[in-house]
């Protein structure tokens, strides 16, 4: 009788011990892959994520390529102004080490970066989700913001501008297209005057004698 009470004592401390463990189930975000599950984004415009409590959709993440050394500066606004929203920048192979990291509800951004592939990735924590839209923009801050322009990038290739005429064109800073040149030709002395609507954007135009 002694050694039957031996044997059941240990199994009845196993069943004890097995029946506490699923009383107190141990809950964790399921893993969310910055590289793999990233929507393609667009520099210098807006994205919009949905964040929740389902799965692992607390996180979302951008992809953004970029084409030459820079940075990237991004901002996140969520529609739900209770929600505590944190961003992130990740590189190409860095794996779950954000190369940048910005406190809750401030932008990020990352500096002194090669070209090549970065993701974004807009946040809350796991354990106080809370559902909201939110909008996501990146701006990209090549080291030369005039790399890529061409037809216009200097006063030697400057486009010619005819006194009382009119032109429409673009910059692009993020595009490397920053500034574009116009010369205007006068045939006597006088005074120039200039009309100039940037329809809404942070842009500026000024006078500046020959070089």
């Amino acid at each position: 009788m002694q050694r039957y009470l031996r044997s059941v004592l240990p199994l009845g401390a196993l069943a004890i011990i097995a029946c506490h463990a699923g009383w107190n189930p141990i809950a964790w975000p399921e893993k969310f892959s910055i590289s793999k599950e990233s929507q393609e984004g667009t520099l210098g415009k807006k994205q919009e994520a949905t964040l929740s409590n389902e799965g692992n959709q607390y996180i979302a993440a951008f992809r953004y390529e970029l084409p030459a050394p820079g940075a990237l500066i991004a901002s996140a606004k969520p529609v739900n102004p209770q929600a505590q929203i944190s961003l992130a920048v990740y590189s190409e192979g860095s794996g779950s080490e954000p190369i940048a990291k910005g406190e809750p509800g401030k932008k990020v951004e990352a500096k002194e970066l090669q070209p090549g592939t970065y993701y974004v990735a807009v946040m809350e924590p796991w354990k106080d989700v809370i559902r909201t839209r939110v909008e996501v923009r990146t701006v990209y801050k090549p080291d030369d913001p005039d790399a890529a322009q061409q037809a216009c990038k200097t006063q030697g290739t400057a486009r010619e501008l005819k006194a009382d005429g009119a032109v429409e064109d673009s910059v692009d800073y993020s595009a490397q297209k920053r500034t574009c040149w116009w010369k205007v030709p006068l045939t006597a002395e006088g005074a120039l005057a200039m009309k100039f609507d940037s329809r809404g954007a942070n842009l500026s135009a000024e006078f500046i004698p020959p070089q």
